[in-house]
């Protein structure tokens, strides 16, 4: 996570105490890879569920460890178009598309991508950084991403879930 001038990472101490000083960090690429396909298929599952509904839809909270899902707010698509998110994203990732991510003045961001979802949500910043999947509208992310949504591979949206505030749909890679 970068924080202005700060990059925070997050981690998991394996052996030892906490102290101050120099730190020995080793990155786990096959976790990271796979945390980054996830990741920007879950961006690629909101623009696939507004394409077939006709809307865009709030997103609630997400998680990419097993088993993953995107929760929305609203009411879920029915059965009918819940199948067809499915071939809408994978008829995506075959296509393929260039991920670019960029800084944008967050005054920008509110005037000129109005239209982007979840700009509620966003921190108050200076510079957000807005991510598109080529073909796809900007979303603000500080996530990190594949360079190519075909790297992601086949999608498996598995299952609609109703929870009090909307629906969450759990998917995975093939």
């Amino acid at each position: 996570m970068f924080s202005e001038a700060v990059v925070v990472h997050w981690g998991k101490l394996l052996d030892g105490s906490p102290e101050l000083g120099p730190v020995n960090a080793q990155v786990d690429w096959d976790w990271r890879h796979l945390l980054m396909r996830r990741h920007s298929a879950a961006h690629l599952l909101d623009y696939s569920l507004a394409q077939v509904v006709g809307h865009d839809a709030v997103t609630l909270d997400s998680w990419l460890g097993d088993p993953c899902y995107v929760a929305y707010r609203g009411d879920p698509p029915s059965q009918d178009q819940f199948a067809q998110i499915e071939k809408v994203e994978n008829e995506t990732v075959t296509r393929g598309g260039v991920i670019q991510a960029r800084q944008v003045a967050a005054d920008e961001v509110h005037s000129s991508f109005s239209d982007s979802p979840n700009l509620e949500r966003l921190p108050s910043r200076k510079q957000l950084r807005l991510v598109t999947i080529e073909g796809c509208r900007p979303i603000a992310c500080s996530g990190t991403h594949l360079h190519d949504i075909s790297e992601a591979g086949g999608i498996k949206v598995k299952r609609l879930e109703k929870i009090p505030e909307g629906f969450r749909i759990r998917f995975d890679l093939e």
